[in-house]
């Protein structure tokens, strides 16, 4: 006889052979398998900063019995019989992950991008040479930002109601007054906020001391 199984399982096929003298009873299990379907890979979060969890998972549009091989790094492979993994990366950089997921009928691949950065640790302002905080009016400052930690770094600058972008920028102060530079260095796991005190003051220019006799 032939037999048609709608969904994949377990089954237990019971057969029971009689005639006058008696009859003989069998019980066959049997498990049918579904043909894998299209991988879709996710990971969470991502991008992730360095030493920090992620959690990666796998969906299957079809596919049943499915053990499941995991490629995080150069020597570092898991075996799951879930579709999920938890992994921390210790160095920052874009990380490639294939899983493949098989079962006896065969398996299929699928390929993930993880963007791994480092936090933003130690953020300053650097003035190029400036040995003080004190500048004359009419003068261009040249400003670099400096951290001690940090990947895939935007730089954004702002001074009252301007601001700039980079590294590095150069201010120019026309007039006198008291000015904060603030930069805040970001990437997508982080950002830090640092400010700098200029004081613009106009040069002494035309002095003059006058008195109201020579001898007194």
């Amino acid at each position: 006889f032939s037999l048609a199984i709608m969904e994949a399982g377990v089954y237990v096929i019971h057969l029971k052979a009689t005639n006058m003298l008696g009859s003989v009873a069998v019980n066959k299990t049997v498990e049918f398998i579904e043909q894998i379907g299209v991988l879709k890979p996710a990971a969470s979060p991502n991008p992730a900063a360095v030493n920090v969890s992620i959690n990666i998972s796998i969906s299957v549009t079809a596919g049943t019995s499915l053990a499941y091989t995991w490629y995080l790094e150069d020597e570092v492979i898991l075996f799951t019989p879930n579709p999920f993994v938890a992994y921390s990366f210790q160095s920052p950089g874009v990380k490639v992950i294939m899983v493949t997921a098989e079962n006896k009928f065969g398996s299929a691949n699928a390929t993930l991008l993880v963007f791994v950065q480092e936090p933003i640790v130690g953020l300053k302002i650097q003035t190029v040479s400036l040995d003080s905080s004190y500048v004359r009016s009419g003068s261009v400052v040249n400003f670099c930002g400096e951290l001690e930690r940090g990947t895939d770094v935007a730089w954004k600058w702002k001074l009252q109601n301007r601001s700039l972008t980079g590294q590095r920028v150069a201010w120019d102060f026309p007039t006198a007054g008291f000015f904060s530079v603030c930069l805040q260095a970001s990437n997508e796991v982080s950002w830090e906020v640092a400010c700098h005190n200029i004081t613009v003051q106009d040069a002494i220019q035309g002095l003059q001391l006058r008195v109201s006799k020579e001898v007194v």
